[in-house]
């Protein structure tokens, strides 16, 4: 009888220890209304406080976006399901992969794969929950730089994509973005997706009479660091193409 009652206590010192540990709870797919103050300049921290043993894990501390990466977390308990989860620059939480069930796993290993959309600061979070528990760990926080230069559509034509006079775009300053003209008597109209998913003219439309073998160019001033897709549109009578994307990735002015 002693044993059990000694047992008891042993376990609830566990439960406690654990439910001290889980520093968050995340709603996945909605709206995350804890916030944390670290926000590193670069690399993956962990929470202040908090166990690293069992924070999420990511397999590059200089994490970009649209690049992959693992994330990984220590199984505490048998029969548990794993969820990751980030909360990204907007405050949204959203699933990282799919839940992660493991039957009998205590002191190996959960992972998912990890493709960040955009830059700026990302809180990661593993849920751990199964009969009798359901503890959050972290938020492990990264900060997602905008992967470097411009590069052109996969399969697509260099030649008539819009070309950027700079490899390395910064905000608030001007480049020129030239594109080349493949019929007479067009009209080039060039645009920018900003990381919003906004699209917006760059420039006014460039009106050519007889221009095949040219280039029509316009001025560029990006306002946001991230991804940005650029587009040249030509039409004229009896056609209308557009060419693109070429996407760049601006960084924030030193």
């Amino acid at each position: 009888m002693q044993d059990k009652r000694i047992r008891r206590a042993l376990l609830g010192i566990i439960r406690v220890t654990a439910a001290a540990v889980a520093v968050a709870t995340v709603t996945v797919g909605a709206t995350m209304a804890t916030a944390n103050a670290d926000q590193p300049s670069s690399g993956c921290t962990y929470a202040s406080g908090s166990n690293p043993a069992n924070q999420p894990a990511v397999s590059s501390t200089t994490p970009q976006v649209n690049s992959t990466y693992t994330v990984s977390a220590a199984v505490l308990n048998p029969n548990t399901t794993i969820v990751f989860s980030a909360v990204g620059p907007n405050g949204t939480s959203v699933p990282i992969g799919s839940p992660v069930v493991i039957a009998d796993g205590v002191g190996t290993t959960a992972s998912v794969q990890w493709t960040p959309t955009t830059a700026g600061t990302h809180q990661l979070y593993a849920a751990e929950s199964g009969p009798g528990w359901n503890f959050t760990y972290g938020p492990t926080t990264c900060a997602v730089t905008a992967a470097s230069g411009c590069t052109y559509a996969s399969g697509s034509n260099p030649a008539n994509q819009p070309a950027v006079s700079s490899t390395t775009p910064q905000v608030n300053s001007t480049y020129t973005v030239s594109a080349a003209v493949l019929n007479p008597n067009t009209t080039i109209v060039f645009s920018a997706v900003g990381p919003n998913g906004t699209s917006v003219p760059i420039g006014s439309p460039v009106v050519i009479a007889d221009g095949v073998g040219t280039t029509a160019s316009v001025q560029w001033t990006p306002t946001t660091a991230g991804t940005h897709q650029l587009y040249a549109a030509e039409s004229g009578p009896g056609w209308n193409f557009t060419y693109g994307p070429t996407t760049c990735a601006v960084t924030a002015a030193p």
